[in-house]
């Protein structure tokens, strides 16, 4: 499928819509998205090959939610639910550069706050104070607030010096407020200091914590459709996860074998979940880099805002890993995916091997990672992913 039809105005969506066999619901829920977050002109993307759905751009989770617009815009054909949320060919941004809404958002009660000295009466206020208590800024004065989201911030994972590397974080070292940072708060301190928070500011579909290539150095069909992985980084990975190879193998050697056998519908047959796997001491290490710390955690979702700083001493707790459930066919045992999902203290985070193109032919191209904190009601997810539940 190919959502490549993105209409920037009612008029656009009118003409663009005429296609789907429910057209006026569709271009009522594009009037109300527009309407709920109006920096955001092109909330909708279409397929012209199908008729029946719609994808909502990411951004507007924690905006709104699909039961609100279903019941708002009268939804009753128009089939909406979690898998709606999408930024189809778009990528991971739309038709904004300068932030996300919630990024503008916080931005904008920033500056409110150091213009006026005063706490908004409302989450954003409750946030700002927490941010104040967090960091020990009772002395200091802000300055300045720096939008810094659309800054190449690109976290590659590697294997390197016996563990692993996400971008600079590794090796014992997992300092990268400002590498996260999307928002970054500047001020002096009556000690004449000058102070920086750095504030990943997230809603929730927009984030994940790792997006990994497999296809070439990782995991390559060659290997994959002989049996055998001899990369370092598909040795290291599978080492993990406790992954076993030759059920891994089978699973997408499965999938390839019915799609050239030109079925519709892919489901393989020699999926299994394998409960309670060994903990490698690798996995912490990956969870601390992906995880990091130096930084204010912020992330807008239906429930409200979940806001932290996280320490040093939260990301050790973190990474601490309970319990690995690895599922050979996805939750369902019938995918062209593998899924790791970890419960550690404080969250739960979901891994997956998958291909995420749809052209691969049930050969993985990709490596990514979500995760929710416990307190929290929905998935922060890779985009294009969805929960596999």
């Amino acid at each position: 499928m190919a959502f490549n039809q993105i209409p920037k105005t009612a008029a656009e969506m009118r003409k663009m819509s005429k296609h789907l066999k429910h057209a006026a619901e569709a271009r009522r829920v594009y009037d109300y998205c527009v309407k709920a977050e109006s920096s955001i002109k092109d909330p909708i993307a279409m397929d012209p090959k199908d008729s029946n759905l719609i994808k909502i751009i990411r951004e507007l989770k924690g905006v709104v939610t699909i039961d609100e617009i279903k019941r708002e815009c009268n939804i009753k054909k128009l089939k909406l639910d979690s898998k709606t949320w999408g930024n189809g060919t778009r990528g991971g941004g739309g038709a904004n550069n300068q932030g996300s809404a919630f990024e503008r958002k916080l931005a904008q009660v920033l500056n409110t706050w150091i213009a006026e000295g005063t706490y908004p009466n409302d989450e954003y206020g409750k946030m700002i104070k927490g941010i104040v208590e967090d960091h020990d800024l009772e002395d200091c004065k802000a300055i300045k607030v720096e939008m810094v989201g659309e800054q190449d911030t690109k976290r590659p994972l590697s294997f390197k010096g016996g563990g692993w590397m996400v971008g600079t974080a590794g090796n014992g070292k997992y300092d990268i407020g400002e590498k996260v940072s999307d928002v970054t708060l500047d001020l002096t301190c009556s000690d004449g200091s000058s102070r920086k928070v750095f504030i990943s500011a997230k809603t929730s579909g927009t984030v994940a914590l790792s997006n990994l290539g497999t296809k070439r150095n990782v995991f390559p069909e060659k290997e994959i459709l002989a049996g055998k992985i001899t990369t370092q980084a598909g040795k290291k990975l599978m080492k993990t996860f406790g992954i076993k190879e030759a059920d891994m193998v089978k699973i997408f050697q499965e999938a390839r074998q019915q799609h050239e056998e030109g079925k519709s519908k892919i489901k393989v047959k020699s999926g299994y979940t394998d409960n309670n796997v060994s903990i490698d001491p690798l996995l912490k290490g990956l969870i601390q880099g992906c995880l990091g710390y130096g930084y204010h955690y912020v992330h807008k979702h239906s429930g409200g805002i979940k806001s932290f700083h996280m320490t040093e001493a939260i990301n050790k707790k973190t990474a601490q890993a309970n319990k690995l459930d690895v599922y050979y066919g996805g939750k369902s045992n019938e995918g062209q995916r593998i899924d790791m999902v970890v419960d550690t203290p404080t969250m739960e985070l979901k891994f997956n091997i998958r291909d995420t193109s749809g052209k691969g032919q049930g050969i993985p191209d990709k490596f990514q990672a979500g995760y929710k904190f416990k307190d929290e009601s929905e998935w922060s997810l890779a985009d294009g992913e969805e929960v596999d539940e």
